[in-house]
C-alpha cells in the first residue's frame, strides 16, 4: 500500500511539472511580438488603464488639418485700379453716374466703403462736398479684371434751369484706406456741371 502511494505521488508531481512548464512557454510565446510587426500599437496596461496608439520605431504620424497658408486679398492701391465714369444719365435737376474702379493687378483685392473725391479744373482744385449717402458698406472682393463701383448724383441745374459752378474737367479720386489719389476726366459738358460742388457719394458694391 505504501508503495502504491509513493508511486502515485512521484506521478502526480511530474505531470504538474511538465503542466507548468507547457503553460509558461504558451504564455511567452503570446507575449512575444511578432518579428514584421510594424505600426501603431495600443492596448490595456496592467492595471486596466487604454494604452494609446504610438508610432513603431522609424514611423510617423500624418496630421490630416487643413492648411491654412492662405492669405486673405489686400485692400485694393490706387495704383492697381483702372478709374473712369464711363457715362452718366439725366433725372430732370440732376446727374448720375457710376465711378468704376477695375482691378488691374494680377491678385484679388478689397474695396470696402466710400471714396475722396476732389474737383478739379485748368486752374486747380475746385470747391467739392462729398455727401456719404446712406447704403450697406460691405467688403467688395475685386478679382482681376473684374470691376466694383459706387454711384454719384449731383444737381446740374439751378431753379431756373441754368448750369451753375463749378464747372469740373477732372475728378481726383481716393480709393477707400489710400492716401494717395488718381485723377480722371469728368463728366464733359452740361452733365458734368456741379452745383455748389456737391456730390453724393454711395458705398462701394461689386459690379457695375
Amino acid at each position: 500500500m505504501r508503495r502504491n502511494l509513493r508511486r502515485y505521488t512521484v506521478v502526480a508531481a511530474a505531470a504538474l511539472a511538465l503542466a507548468g512548464c507547457t503553460a509558461g512557454k504558451s504564455a511567452a510565446t503570446a507575449a512575444a511580438p511578432s518579428p514584421g510587426a510594424s505600426g501603431a500599437t495600443a492596448g490595456i496596461a496592467a492595471n486596466g488603464a487604454p494604452v494609446s496608439a504610438s508610432p513603431a520605431a522609424g514611423g510617423s504620424v500624418r496630421s490630416s488639418a487643413p492648411s491654412t497658408n492662405a492669405s486673405p486679398p489686400l485692400q485694393c492701391t490706387t495704383a492697381q485700379l483702372a478709374m473712369s465714369i464711363p457715362e452718366s444719365t439725366s433725372a430732370k435737376f440732376q446727374e448720375a453716374g457710376n465711378l468704376l474702379l477695375t482691378n488691374r493687378g494680377t491678385a484679388p483685392c478689397t474695396l470696402s466703403g466710400y471714396p475722396t473725391l476732389q474737383l478739379g479744373g485748368p486752374s486747380g482744385p475746385l470747391p467739392t462736398t462729398v455727401s456719404a449717402q446712406a447704403g450697406a458698406v460691405t467688403t467688395v472682393n475685386v478679382p482681376p479684371g473684374q470691376s466694383a463701383s459706387s454711384m454719384l448724383i449731383w444737381n446740374k441745374y439751378e431753379d431756373q434751369g441754368n448750369t451753375c459752378p463749378p464747372y469740373p474737367t477732372s475728378v481726383t479720386v481716393t480709393p477707400p484706406g489710400q492716401d494717395a489719389g488718381k485723377t480722371i476726366p469728368w463728366v464733359p459738358n452740361i452733365a458734368g456741371s456741379v452745383c455748389g460742388g456737391l456730390i453724393r457719394v454711395y458705398p462701394i458694391v461689386a459690379g457695375v
